[in-house]
């Protein structure tokens, strides 16, 4: 029997909070027990967090990569999951999911990581109603600020640049002006605070490749100072090369991999484990196990 979600909160130290998934397994954190495979890629994705849980924010991209089929979409909902049963009001994280042509828009970008940010905040509030009350309150207010952001901003994107409309300023600030990618992150930065932020990229080799999504893709992966992010990017075999004409041509080469399709041992092992885990106990499980696979 899996142990329930959240059953053993972290600590909210940085410093604590080393190791954070190797101290968890997969069915303690409430997810799916017939994930199989992929030890390897998910040893990535923990080292890479473990760093930038310790406070290496910055240059830490991990680039996931896949002929159709490799199971790239099923790795990154794990690891999605991993990101949000490890969150708590104390100490949130958020999973948040980009397409990859959105990319070369800031505006859509940090719109995107404002409302998922908000959405974790109104889930915690939720899953964590018995919390300290101060602690909720306080995660709450981090919500209304992250309200009032999106209602006072308009970020509009004029190749490769930002230009940014207080409506709270007096009428003579309404003239956009011309910022570029990091100056909107670092604008934004404040309504991110306390916040560790995981980017999910998927099909990634759609990014476009256009001085916009270089300098998106550029904030993304070297970091903005007072936003605590780093990304993950998911795609067909050629995604490594996209985001190196977009920019991004030192990733670490220990994070960046190459997915192969499962063996037949490990996807028998799968479909073995979903027929039990919703009882399905026929007389031909054994063939239609070996026909699946």
């Amino acid at each position: 029997m899996s142990k329930m979600p959240f059953s053993k909160p972290l600590p909210a130290k940085p410093q604590l909070f080393k190791n954070w998934l190797k101290r968890t397994d997969r069915a303690e954190v409430g997810r799916e027990s017939f994930f199989r495979g992929r030890d390897l890629e998910y040893e990535v994705f923990q080292d890479a967090i473990n760093n930038f849980a310790d406070g290496d924010v910055g240059g830490g991209t991990m680039i996931f990569q896949g002929a159709p089929g490799a199971g790239k979409t099923a790795f990154k909902l794990e690891c999605m999951e991993a990101v949000r049963q490890h969150s708590t009001p104390d100490n949130p994280w958020v999973a948040i999911p980009i397409e990859a042509t959105l990319l070369d828009s800031v505006a859509d970008v940090i719109k995107i990581m404002m409302l998922e940010t908000n959405l974790e905040i109104e889930r915690l509030s939720k899953v964590f109603q018995s919390q300290e009350p101060s602690i909720i309150e306080n995660l709450k207010k981090s919500g209304e600020k992250i309200i009032t952001t999106l209602e006072n901003f308009n970020v509009t994107v004029n190749l490769g640049v930002v230009g940014v409309t207080r409506q709270s300023k007096p009428s003579n600030f309404d003239t956009l002006q011309d910022i570029r990618a990091e100056t909107a992150f670092r604008d934004a930065a404040s309504t991110f605070e306390n916040f560790n932020l995981v980017i999910f990229v998927d099909e990634a080799q759609n990014t476009p490749v256009s001085n916009s999504s270089k300098s998106v893709v550029n904030c993304l992966h070297h970091g903005i100072k007072g936003i605590s992010l780093i990304a993950a990017f998911f795609g067909l075999s050629d995604t490594e090369e996209v985001l190196r004409q977009c920019g991004l041509s030192r990733p670490p080469r220990d994070r960046v991999l190459t997915l192969e399709t499962m063996s037949q041992e490990e996807a028998a092992s799968a479909i073995q484990g979903v027929f039990d885990a919703y009882e399905f106990n026929g007389p031909d499980q054994a063939t239609w196990v070996d026909e699946l696979a």
